[in-house]
């Protein structure tokens, strides 16, 4: 498991909410700049959610993985 992925799951999960309790307390309150930072919140808050999510359910790298990049079996020469 992954302490980043955890620690962004529950930052996301702040963002969203607080967001979310603002947008309820206070529904008609605001300009149009108002409700476009809003919706950048939200929207940060479920990337940042979904980037977390992501890194916690990833499987575990195994003991004798492939590096990435790099290709698997014998050298051919020509």
């Amino acid at each position: 498991m992954d302490f980043l992925g955890i620690f962004l799951v529950i930052l996301g999960a702040w963002i969203l909410v607080s967001t979310i309790s603002g947008i309820v307390a206070n529904p008609a309150g605001g300009s149009i700049m108002a409700w476009f930072w809003r919706v950048v919140w939200l929207l940060g808050g479920c990337y940042i959610l979904y980037s977390g999510y992501v890194k916690v359910t990833a499987p575990p790298p195994g003991l004798l993985s492939n590096v990435p990049g790099m290709a698997g079996g014998r050298r051919k020469y020509w």
